[in-house]
């Protein structure tokens, strides 16, 4: 059968807890997808983070929560790290590091530094 770690209520006995939060936890670079019905407004409901079918990367793992930035916004939300099967899909689980010469594109509201030796 399958496991939802959404239904997460206890700890885990007999076995390191760790581990098992490593298996259930996306990694950063993962690309996820908002399921059918998903959005966030954000907390003041005014500013659109992501809505259903949108693809973002997760930016960071900071405690319990999961940090995702939104390919369309440019803006990051979190979610409760045992919660995020219940928002989201995984797309992608292989960060990609684009090759030299690879076209991006600056994220929605971000601005682009560049450096040069």
């Amino acid at each position: 059968g399958t496991f939802d770690p959404a239904l997460f209520v206890g700890l885990l006995e007999g076995a390191d807890q760790s581990r098992w939060l490593d298996a259930v936890l996306p990694k950063v670079g993962w690309r996820l997808r908002a399921l059918p019905g998903c959005q966030f407004q954000g907390s003041d409901g005014n500013v659109d983070h992501y809505r259903e079918h949108d693809v973002g990367t997760v930016s960071r793992i900071n405690n319990d929560r999961v940090l995702i930035t939104w390919d369309r916004t440019g803006l990051t939300s979190s979610i409760l790290s045992l919660a995020w099967t219940r928002s989201f899909e995984v797309v992608s689980r292989d960060p990609s590091i684009p090759d030299i010469g690879t076209h991006l594109t600056v994220l929605p509201g971000k601005k682009l530094r560049s450096s040069t030796e």
